[in-house]
């Protein structure tokens, strides 16, 4: 694998937890938090963005209409079974999810997890190291290249996973200022 396929795994694993994250209630709603969530749409799972319109006009309020009006049914029982802390309101065209402030304990629980996530993202980009220093150990072993050519390899790829550890934490250290901020 040369260094420029190891840097574009690397970056898949980042671009991964970035999106992993995005779905973590900061203090203001997004659509992320619902969009993914799959529903019943005609005896097909879908995920909600494929079967509804979702807007978030303001910090707190979501609000989801289905293109198909029937629908509305599957869509308040999927939101129900997401599990996401509020109870879903339709009238019948649309669902209404209010969320309630974060309070200093559900923030610190939310920077808990992330932190976890995070952790889980680092391991990912720990163990993809060691496959490929292993595969650059049997390069040099087989005689493909010299111990001049392991030792430069092996510090591209401490500098490429050095980035990407690099780009998690400021991922993350982003986000907690969007979680912590009132």
């Amino acid at each position: 694998m040369s260094i420029k396929e190891i840097k574009s795994e690397l970056d898949r694993i980042v671009d991964k937890f970035n999106e992993d994250i995005k779905a973590i209630r900061t203090g203001h709603v997004s659509a992320i938090l619902v969009e993914n969530i799959l529903v019943d749409y005609y005896g097909v799972k879908v995920p909600l963005k494929q079967a509804a319109n979702i807007t978030v006009p303001d910090a707190r309020l979501i609000i989801i209409e289905p293109w198909v009006k029937e629908n509305i049914k599957d869509v308040v029982a999927a939101i129900s079974a997401a599990n996401l802390g509020v109870n879903p309101a339709s009238d019948g065209v649309t669902v209404k999810l209010v969320f309630p402030p974060l309070n200093e304990e559900e923030r610190i629980k939310t920077v808990k997890l992330m932190n976890q996530r995070a952790e889980k993202a680092k391991v990912s980009v720990r163990i993809f190291r060691e496959e490929q220093r292993e595969i650059v150990k049997k390069q040099e072993k087989n005689k493909e290249i010299g111990e001049d050519e392991k030792f430069r390899l092996d510090k591209e790829i401490q500098k490429a996973v050095d980035e990407s550890n690099t780009q998690i934490a400021d991922i993350v250290e982003k986000k907690e200022k969007q979680i912590m901020t009132i």
